[in-house]
């Protein structure tokens, strides 16, 4: 059921709405209003994910997903390292070495803004 939601929120609210609504609230139920002025949502997750979150599920809770790989890939793309990641997503380190193996075997390969050519001076 999560993944399915995943994908219902993805394609409600785009990859960059869904990141901003999983950074707040992945974990937990939210309840989404029927109308958003009437709520603190508009200033968390900004008006335009409010206004679609509530047409779509307004009176309503909905169980906003962990989406771990998701939030992974995104913070993998803003060339965050493995450490850094866990600590964002609450794992271990090995965890996150597990969820970009599984990506890597499923292909879909993460892509890093780094420069290859340059050396990391921190590893």
């Amino acid at each position: 059921m999560s993944e399915d939601l995943v994908g219902d929120l993805v394609e409600l609210l785009g990859e960059d709405g869904f990141f901003q609504l999983a950074e707040i609230y992945a974990g937990v139920r939210l309840f989404v209003p029927r109308d958003p002025d009437f709520s603190d949502l508009p200033k968390k997750v900004g008006d335009d994910i409010a206004v679609l979150l509530s047409k779509a599920y307004g009176g309503n809770y909905v169980r906003v997903p962990l989406a771990r790989t998701f939030r992974a890939r995104r913070y993998r793309e803003a060339d965050m390292t493995n450490r850094d990641i866990a600590i964002r997503l609450g794992l271990t380190e090995s965890a996150v070495v597990k969820i970009f193996t599984r990506e890597k075997k499923a292909g879909r390969a993460i892509k890093s803004r780094r420069d290859h050519n340059q050396l990391d001076f921190f590893s």
